[in-house]
């Protein structure tokens, strides 16, 4: 009995693992694998945008607070002042 070498192990067995995701060479399920996939991905892409509009936002608020903040301190300073 010959030994097959540790890669081609290795191979095979990650072959097994995979196997209902990986098509065939001659297998008609690999375009619409293929398609699944792409539709997966764009779909992450459009709630990439998605969160990233919100994040944008959110740190267009915060930047206005914290500018306006910024601006009351000069006339909260003379408000104590003058208390």
């Amino acid at each position: 009995m010959k030994a097959e070498p540790p890669i081609r192990q290795a191979n095979g067995v990650a072959k097994e693992f995979l196997s209902p995701f990986v098509p065939g060479e001659n297998d008609d399920s690999a375009l619409p694998f293929l398609c699944l996939s792409m539709g997966i991905v764009t779909a992450s892409q459009r709630l990439q945008q998605f969160s990233d509009l919100h994040l944008e936002i959110l740190h267009q608020a915060i930047h206005l607070r914290l500018m306006t903040g910024i601006q009351q301190v000069p006339e909260f300073v003379k408000e104590e002042r003058l208390v």
